[in-house]
């Protein structure tokens, strides 16, 4: 009985007991509630002077952007010019200190990349390109090489050359071959070329490049076949009766046979001119280094493209500049175009050029692509289309 009773108190005395201690601890959360309410609301009136904060991601990154609006621009404080010094010197050692990224170092498993020693080979090509720049072989007297020549005709065959390089789909080495060969001909002033015989030098040009660059080269029966305005009836009738006296004039392929003999003869006379000496760095070849090296996209890749084949026309920029100088403007104007930042510390190492040795070169390939004539289109026609993301509408910068 008095166990009974004793255990009933015990148990009425443990529940008063958790009751109390309950009301106390929801005394104690709700005063700790009302302290931090009260904490944040003095915080927020302190915080409602001071500048907003917007924070975005990105790849991990966060970045912190001020937003000033709660502070008028008038109150804004203002930086002594020692500070201004200060700051202005720490973006410089900031820019300075920039390391160039090593762009081989993610091809080094790729056997066909060449990682090894494909430095020592574009080392070799800068050694080389010195000999692909002609020396001036136009002018308006009689001592130029050519003086039957203008620059007016040599753009015209320019522009042709590209649209039959676009049309038998060759490779782009192909294009940029062809015009050095051409260009190295008409200046060895071996023969005196005419308007009459200029194409059928650029075709022979354009056939040993096709056979120079691919596996596959332009077969000949398409090149007769662009060519059939290059010569009359009379031409052919004359050059048949000098080399196929045994055949009669009247033969359903002899016109053919002539024209092709014509561009084999050609092609023969271009190699002994150049001492079978054809392979010279091309100004594609140090565009797909630099690419590589400004870290392109494919708006870069094709808009480089584009002004690098407007600069064939130009007989100016061939006399004047190197192939390599040529392409690293070209990367100049398409990052300034772009939106990107003009030249880069990768770019400076593996182009050996800075960008103060380039803006002189990339205006004056600016000021030739707005000479260019009216009708010279071959180029403008094809990177117009979608393929090529329609570069040849890109908003090229006015001023470097």
């Amino acid at each position: 009985m008095y166990h009974t009773h004793h255990q009933d108190v015990s148990n009425r005395v443990e529940q008063d007991g958790a009751s109390k201690l309950g009301k106390g601890k929801a005394q104690k959360q709700k005063r700790t509630v009302h302290t931090v309410h009260s904490a944040a609301v003095v915080a927020k009136k302190k915080t409602a002077s001071l500048p907003k904060t917007v924070v975005h991601t990105s790849s991990g990154a966060i970045v912190r952007k001020a937003v000033h609006r709660a502070i008028p621009r008038s109150s804004h404080p203002k930086l002594p010019s020692s500070s201004k010094q200060t700051a202005a010197a720490t973006t410089t050692t900031t820019t300075t200190r920039a390391r160039a990224i090593d762009i081989d170092a993610r091809d080094q498993d790729d056997p066909l990349m060449a990682t090894d020693y494909v430095q020592d080979m574009f080392q070799y090509f800068r050694e080389q390109e010195s000999r692909a720049v002609v020396n001036p072989y136009l002018g308006d007297n009689d001592d130029a090489i050519q003086p039957n020549i203008s620059q007016r005709m040599r753009a015209i065959l320019v522009d042709w050359l590209v649209d039959i390089h676009h049309k038998m789909k060759c490779d782009p080495t192909v294009l940029y071959l062809t015009v050095q060969i051409l260009d190295r001909f008409l200046a060895a002033d071996v023969k005196k070329a005419s308007k009459k015989n200029l194409q059928l030098i650029g075709t022979s040009a354009f056939l040993i490049a096709s056979k120079y660059e691919q596996i596959y080269p332009a077969p000949i029966c398409d090149l007769v076949y662009v060519c059939d305005r290059i010569y009359t009836e009379d031409d052919v009738s004359m050059y048949a009766r000098k080399h196929f006296d045994s055949l009669n004039e009247n033969t359903s392929n002899i016109w053919f046979l002539c024209i092709r003999l014509q561009i084999i003869s050609m092609e023969t006379t271009i190699l002994k001119a150049l001492n079978y000496q054809i392979s010279l760095p091309t100004s594609h070849s140090f565009l797909l280094r630099f690419l590589n090296a400004a870290h392109a996209d494919r708006k870069l890749v094709f808009l480089t493209q584009y002004l690098l084949e407007t600069s064939l026309h130009s007989y100016d920029l061939v006399v004047k500049y190197t192939p390599s100088q040529l392409a690293a403007a070209t990367i100049l104007i398409g990052r300034v175009a772009i939106g990107r930042n003009n030249w880069s510390p990768t770019l400076v190492k593996y182009a050996e050029y800075s960008e103060e040795d380039i803006i002189p070169i990339a205006r004056d390939l600016m000021e030739e692509n707005k000479k260019l004539r009216f009708g010279l289109t071959a180029v403008k026609r094809k990177y117009s289309r979608d393929k090529y993301l329609k570069v040849a509408s890109a908003v090229l910068p006015s001023e470097l």
